[in-house]
This record gives C-alpha cells, structure tokens and sequence, in this order.
C-alpha cells in the first residue's frame, strides 16, 4: 500500500546510489528548489519507507536493480486558479 504524507521535519532522501541520504532541506537546497515549491506530500510505501519527493523524484534506496522492472513516478500539481 502507497500513502502520501506531509512532511513532518527530519526526512532522509538519497538522491543517487552511492551517495549518503540527507535531510530533505539539504538535498532540496542542492537541487535549487525554492521554499515555495516544497509543500507536496511525500509518498511512502506500505513499509513506511519514502519512496518519492516532488521536485527530487524517487529514492535511490528505492529503486530496482539494474535489468529489473521500475516502476516511473511523475508529479503533476492541479493547475492553480
């Protein structure tokens, strides 16, 4: 099961294999996405791990192995006004 969830503070995303995990605000600052466009929800998988932030895409620690299957994720905000 998927959920979305706001963020809460104190999230770890890994932008890339091999890289550490961070804090949501450093890897956000380091992909120059303003303040205003980090409000999205944060989707989960049923193990409570994060799977894919607006903005950043989908976790390292959740993607498959290379030759394996993956699944694509695209976030498209409602049209505002």
């Amino acid at each position: 099961m998927l959920s979305l969830q706001p963020r809460r503070g104190g999230e770890q995303f890994q932008g890339e294999a091999g890289r550490p995990a961070r804090s949501l605000k450093k890897q956000y600052q380091a992909a120059a996405v303003p303040a205003w466009a980090r409000g999205g929800p944060l989707l989960y998988g049923g193990d409570g791990r994060l799977l894919f932030v607006p903005g950043l895409g989908v976790d390292a620690r959740a993607m498959a192995a290379p030759g394996e299957p993956q699944l694509a994720l695209r976030w498209e905000p409602l049209p505002t006004g």
